[in-house]
């Protein structure tokens, strides 16, 4: 008797909890966005990938011939590979013990053929050239700290945070030349703070930087000099950044008092194309493959039109972390590992 009853409960709440999952995945997707996307399906082709064993590599850049990754708990550290993804080797970047750089706060970037590794603190950029040629770049006077960097074909593009108006900043400057910073560029909602977060990207088909923010629906261009800027908005209808703050006096410190939500996970230029991972389904995705893949937006850089979206399917249960554009190639990073896609920009752009 008593096992007859142990089974009977254990179905009851079997039952309840399949009840309640299915109750839970409609009312998920029942909550209206507000927006519509253009799914473009199979472009993506041929999925490769290996296994890194790491979660601090993001990518650096692409070319013709290789994947270059770096490593943010390594600061020097690159690992370059093919797209077949069967050569893999590792160099370090590394400086003369009398140079004062701010290690932990170190990125590798490429600009043309050149190897960056950069840091904003004190600030610096040395440029690695041939085998152990080093080169530091010539900063201008003024330039603050800075937390973003871009190259150019011809400079630099950088975010600021001002010390007097507690506000981000965008910055630029070729080396050799004056800098210039616009503090009117970004703006701020409800003064707070990260309100104005985002990345900053440059795409040298349209020789345009891109500023993306992470949790409004805002995207903005400009040129080398900040004197041609344009605005646009993703499809998204969050205008507004969900972001609730708390200051704690007797520490003079602001934490987040809930999660804030990031409308733009991840974003990327290639040959003049924009493509931003977003968080948020629209109300036209439905079903299981929008539950388990990571959708990305493609719009034009020039104009910000909105071109279709895709999804990059997960992978036990990952998405992706970072990823990158080159030619008829994605690459994605997932948890520990490496994906490449073949992705197919004539079906994208006939369907």
């Amino acid at each position: 008797m008593k096992t007859v009853l142990r089974i009977g409960i254990t179905t009851i709440i079997a039952v309840g909890i399949v009840c309640f999952l299915q109750l839970y995945a409609k009312y998920r997707e029942g909550q209206p966005t507000g927006f519509n996307r253009r799914m473009v399906m199979g472009v993506l082709h041929d999925p490769n990938h290996i296994d890194l064993n790491s979660s601090s590599l993001y990518i650096i850049s692409l070319d013709d011939n290789r994947i270059v990754l770096g490593d943010t708990k390594k600061s020097g550290l690159m690992l370059t590979t093919d797209f077949t993804l069967k050569n893999c080797d590792t160099s370090l970047l590394d400086l003369p013990d009398s140079v004062n750089f701010a290690w932990g706060a170190a990125r590798i970037v490429e600009k043309g053929k050149q190897t960056l590794l950069v840091e904003g603190i004190t600030p610096n950029i040395y440029a690695f050239i041939g085998a152990g040629s080093l080169r530091p770049t010539s900063m201008p006077d003024g330039i603050p700290s800075f937390d973003l960097l871009a190259p150019s074909d011809s400079g630099f593009g950088f975010r600021a945070v001002d010390t007097v108006s507690n506000q981000y900043v965008l910055g630029s400057f070729v080396p050799g030349e004056k800098l210039t910073v616009d503090n009117s560029i970004l703006t701020g909602q409800q003064d707070v703070f990260f309100s104005a977060d985002g990345s900053l990207l440059y795409d040298p088909a349209s020789r345009r930087f891109i500023y993306v923010y992470y949790y409004r629906n805002g995207l903005i261009g400009f040129n080398q000099g900040l004197d041609t800027v344009y605005y646009g908005t993703t499809i998204d209808t969050v205008t507004f950044a969900k972001i609730s703050m708390h200051r704690i006096s007797s520490e003079r410190k602001v934490t987040f008092s809930s999660p804030p939500t990031r409308i733009n996970k991840h974003a990327c230029v290639s040959d003049g194309w924009l493509f931003i991972y977003s968080s948020r389904r629209a109300d036209n995705e439905k079903g299981k493959l929008a539950f388990t893949s990571s959708v990305i937006d493609v719009y034009s850089v020039s104009g910000f039109h909105y071109l279709g979206s895709f999804y990059v399917p997960d992978y036990d249960g990952k998405g992706i972390r970072d990823f990158a554009v080159y030619s008829n190639h994605l690459v994605a990073l997932r948890g520990d590992e490496l994906f490449v896609f073949s992705f197919d920009r004539i079906r994208f752009l006939k369907q």
